[in-house]
């Protein structure tokens, strides 16, 4: 099992390996000069509000904007597939999906490191 925190982003849920998540802010209180993803937007909704410092060191930590938390969850690595290689840009960002619905949704998994500056 490994944890890891459930967003929403533009309208989706999203699963992000609990391991990166450094740190959940209010989006104002946030924005330093890390670089930042904004997952809303880029999902197709509007600026997310929470901000999330994401990535597995110091050295590779982004900011990633979403709508909403909605807390941990324990999932079974067996419950996420690998995605297909939909698109090159889709790829940079999600590598699975859980197979078993959470609250009827299937959450994208996010990479556990970003490269934004590929992005």
């Amino acid at each position: 099992m490994t944890t890891h925190l459930r967003v929403t982003a533009g309208g989706h849920e999203l699963l992000l390996p609990g391991g990166s998540v450094r740190r959940v802010t209010e989006g104002s209180d946030a924005r330093g000069d890390l670089p930042m993803l904004d997952l809303a937007q880029l999902l197709g909704g509007t600026p997310g509000s929470v901000v999330i410092h994401y990535g597995d060191d110091e050295s590779g930590e982004c900011l990633l904007a979403v709508d909403e938390v909605k807390g941990l969850v324990s999932v079974a690595e067996r419950m996420l597939v690998r995605l297909p290689p939909l698109s090159p840009r889709f790829a940079q960002y999600f590598d699975s999906i859980a197979i078993e619905t959470i609250d009827g949704h299937h959450p994208l998994c996010l990479r556990a490191r970003l490269n934004l500056q590929a992005a």
